[in-house]
This record gives structure tokens, C-alpha cells and sequence, in this order.
């Protein structure tokens, strides 16, 4: 971005897990959950010392070929059909697992 930060972008849960052992000053989470967003994975880490701000709304989407288009309305209708995912860990691979069920 040449904010001259260092960072990581390898998902929010590697961020929280860095963040949780003391290799991160911040953290930037999206991490769905029952009711809303990253209050229960940081309180499941004992986090104590933190603070949690809503600095963003995120939209999340699909971007899918023309073959498809007007034929997918919901995550269900990609059964059987080849995707590629965020990694394991991610906030928008764990709002598509959740999603898919």
C-alpha cells in the first residue's frame, strides 16, 4: 500500500494469532461469528489488553464466469462445481465455510 508499515497479509486469524503473541501491534479482523463479528474469537484467546474498533464495512462477494451468470443466487448452488477459496483461516474463507454449512 506504501505506508511504509510492515505487514502480513495471510488472513485474520494469523493476524490474531500474532497479534495474541505479542509479534504485532494490531490486528485487522473479519471473522464471522453467531451475532456479529470478532468479539468471541478474542475473548476465546483471554485477550484482556485490547480494544476492538469498527473502522470498516467490508463487502464480500463471488466472482464467478460468464457461463454462470444469473445461474448461482446462493452459496448452495456451487455444489459440484471446481472454486478456489481463501486459505484456512481467513475471514472470507471462514464467512464462505459458515455460509456453506
Amino acid at each position: 500500500s506504501g505506508c511504509g508499515l510492515a505487514s502480513f497479509i495471510d488472513g485474520s486469524t494469523d493476524g490474531l494469532s500474532r497479534f495474541a503473541a505479542g509479534e504485532a501491534a494490531l490486528a485487522g479482523l473479519h471473522l464471522p461469528e453467531p451475532g456479529g463479528w470478532n468479539v468471541g474469537v478474542v475473548a476465546e484467546r483471554g485477550l484482556r489488553d485490547c480494544v476492538l474498533l469498527a473502522w470498516a464495512v467490508r463487502t464480500q462477494g463471488l466472482i464467478l464466469g460468464t457461463a454462470l451468470a444469473g445461474t448461482v443466487r446462493t452459496v448452495g448452488d456451487l455444489r459440484g462445481r471446481s472454486i478456489a477459496l481463501r486459505q484456512p483461516g481467513a475471514g472470507g474463507r471462514a464467512l464462505f465455510d459458515r455460509l456453506a454449512g
